[in-house]
């Protein structure tokens, strides 16, 4: 699951239980996009919540759409 939404004006906030975009978010984004918040469960990492401005927008727009064709697969 990932959802992202407006804090104020030119600031967003977007989160993910998604491995592969956290770790994608780690590796090529964190200059750009800051961590809020981890979120974990019984020890474990569950989610996280980024804090990013305009410039990414389309960056986390994309992430979210993959998301969204790779849950479409796999349910077919």
């Amino acid at each position: 699951m990932s959802e992202y939404w407006k804090l104020e004006k030119r600031s967003f906030a977007f989160y993910t239980e998604n491995p592969k975009i956290m770790q994608s978010i780690k590796r090529s984004y964190s200059d750009r996009i800051r961590i809020m918040a981890e979120y974990f469960i019984d020890g474990k990492l569950r989610g996280k919540q980024y804090r990013f401005g305009n410039a990414e927008l389309r960056r986390i727009r994309r992430y979210i759409a993959s998301e969204r064709d790779q849950n479409k697969e796999l349910r077919n």
